[in-house]
């Protein structure tokens, strides 16, 4: 990426400075390997159980380009390690110059095309999860990989026309890759090299420093808003499941029931809504520091790492006679920074995607499960299948994840696809029904209400309005939960008119 040509030969560095610089890029080019690597057996075999959601489809695309990018690194490392001078030579003739030029190039527009493209995704969940509900997951990630492929593609082809080998004056029979000289193509390696720096790094800084700033005040803001009610110890989430485990972050994550519980009563059926809270606010408010630092860290790491080329262009705009990759520090840090990003870039993610993978863990009454969170006490009860169904009840139906072993319920079969015993669609497994709860209310009866974190876009449910303090469609309660609707109706734990809410001021 070169705007200019350096045919003179100057001295090498010392011995013992190179040995240091090739075991450093050696150590990077292995760490970059083995994590993006990780990333993509993480994500495919699911050892991990992290979910193929968006979010992760998109890291494995930013895994593949950063390893085109280190792969094709190992070139000019090999060659740094050969020769002893400065500026390196180039020993393997000009259509690997081309190649390895274009394969680098590529898949630096990629990654960063991606990286932008990631925190459009996380500012979409976080800011509007209801509309990314809404959106067809499959289509919408088909057509964002072809789009960057092809861009990225299609600005780096002009790297296999532009590439060539420039000879040392006092060394000869030995080269430079680097772009043309030619005083034709001057102007086409002018514009193209504005439209990279606008295209790859300003303009993606820029959206990618105004999205986050919106996701740190909404965090934020959120965050104060639980401290004004003085409620942090209360944030609840409904889970009715047998081991509480939420299921997987799918495009029906935001906008499904969560999993039924299948505990045994003697009275109408299991119990199906249990209600868990926060052991401490410290908890909370760790969590949410330790996201805002993830983001701020991948921003400052694009900004560092895509900088010195970028500066090193501006430079040479200004100065037409000097650049500077005349310069040996320069010109490694350039490199280093480079490859640092590639490998630093899975750690990073594959740490903050940890946030998407929350397990609660107990049903003891009182005991604390994972991330700070205690089971606190059974509020309703639905009708078991194996009963007389009642009138105008509805199924709750069950399936469970192969790969994971999480269950998911809902009342609309069609979310899954299917409702016959052991018939898999996707990554589900259908059960059949679980349970039945009315679909309108009835006399003992109470609403079953659904909300989505404006956040996190996790679900919660609730009997109670007072909790979340809004029935208003779109509008943001306490907490930071945005109400959704009512699922259905059911019936309290212990009915008493003590159950009807009366919310405090």
């Amino acid at each position: 990426m070169n705007t200019t040509i350096l045919i003179s030969i100057k001295n090498g560095p010392s011995e013992w400075l190179r040995l240091f610089l090739i075991i450093l890029f050696i150590i990077i080019l292995l760490t970059g390997l083995f994590g993006n690597c990780l990333v993509l057996l993480s994500v495919i075999t699911n050892h991990t159980k992290i979910r193929r959601s968006s979010t992760n489809l998109l890291l494995v695309n930013m895994s593949c380009a950063d390893l085109i990018i280190l792969i094709f690194n190992i070139f000019d490392i090999a060659q740094f390690s050969f020769d002893p001078y400065w500026p390196t030579a180039w020993y393997l003739g000009l259509s690997f110059c081309k190649i390895v030029r274009f394969s680098q190039v590529f898949g630096c527009y990629v990654s960063v095309q991606t990286l932008l493209t990631i925190s459009i995704e996380r500012y979409i969940s976080i800011i509007h999860p209801i509309k990314i509900s809404q959106i067809n997951h499959r289509k919408r990630l088909c057509l964002i990989f072809i789009l960057i492929w092809s861009l990225g593609f299609l600005m780096a082809l002009p790297n296999l026309y532009l590439l060539e080998l420039h000879p040392f004056y006092n060394r000869p029979q030995y080269y430079v890759c680097g772009l043309s000289d030619r005083w034709i193509d001057s102007h086409l390696i002018t514009f193209y090299k504005y439209a990279e720096s606008v295209l790859f790094f300003f303009l993606p800084a820029f959206i990618q420093t105004i999205l986050y700033l919106i996701i740190c005040r909404k965090i934020f803001l959120v965050d104060r808003a639980v401290k004004y009610h003085g409620h942090a110890q209360t944030v609840q989430q409904v889970i009715i499941s047998n081991s509480l485990q939420q299921y997987s972050d799918t495009k029906l994550s935001s906008s499904l029931p969560s999993p039924l519980m299948n505990n045994n009563t003697v009275s109408l059926s299991p119990q199906c809504e249990s209600r868990v809270k926060k052991a401490t606010n410290k908890n909370g408010n760790k969590a949410r520091r330790k996201a805002i630092i993830m983001i701020l860290i991948v921003a400052m790491l694009y900004f560092i790492a895509f900088s010195p080329i970028q500066i090193n262009f501006i430079y040479t705009q200004i100065n037409h006679s000097h650049h500077l990759y005349e310069h040996r520090l320069f010109f490694v840090v350039t490199i280093l920074l480079a490859l640092s990003s590639t490998a630093f870039n899975p750690i990073i993610f594959y740490i903050f995607s940890k946030y998407f993978r929350y397990e609660i863990g107990t049903t003891t009454p009182g005991a604390i499960g994972r991330h700070g969170y205690t089971f606190e006490f059974v509020q309703c009860q639905v009708f078991h299948p194996s009963s007389s169904r009642r009138s105008n009840t509805i199924p709750l139906y069950r399936y469970v994840h192969t790969k994971t072993g999480q269950n998911f319920y809902t009342n609309k079969w069609q979310d899954i696809g299917t409702y016959a015993r052991d018939v898999i669609v996707g990554s589900w497994r259908s059960i059949g029904i679980e349970a039945y709860v009315y679909s309108s209310f009835q006399q003992g009866t109470v609403p079953f209400y659904r909300y989505n974190h404006s956040i996190t876009a996790q679900p919660f449910y609730t009997t109670s309005m007072c909790e979340i303090g809004t029935v208003y469609p779109g509008l943001i309660g306490r907490y930071g939960y945005r109400y959704d609707g009512i699922v259905g109706y059911v019936v309290p734990a212990e009915w008493s008119s003590a159950n009807i809410a009366v919310c405090e001021q």
